[in-house]
């Protein structure tokens, strides 16, 4: 799973994964049932359902991007990739500022 997360962040073809589309999918219909329910409890009016709904939304919004193992291990890789091409840059800027400084 490492080797396909590195694969993924370097460009390379990697095989499918369509349940990973499924989870996407369910989760979003998950949320928008949420919403739905919300915007009833708006609809009623009543000041504790207005209150649930506003908490209902909230929860919503805070819920994290479902994902899989290898989509987690893909984030941090490229997230290592960026550490590391920064301390390129920052390397190389050292480098130049030793070089106009002699």
């Amino acid at each position: 799973m490492i080797n396909e997360a590195s694969d993924i962040v370097k460009g390379r073809s990697v095989a499918s994964r369509p349940w990973e589309a499924r989870i996407r999918s369910t989760q979003r219909l998950v949320r928008d049932k949420y919403l739905l329910i919300a915007d009833d409890l708006l609809r009623m009016g009543s000041h504790e359902d207005r209150d649930l709904a506003k908490r209902l939304q909230d929860y919503v919004a805070r819920m994290p991007a479902p994902l899989t193992r290898r989509e987690l291990l893909v984030e941090e890789a490229r997230s290592i990739e960026t550490i590391r091409s920064l301390e390129r840059v920052a390397a190389r800027h050292r480098d130049q500022d030793r070089e106009l400084s002699r």
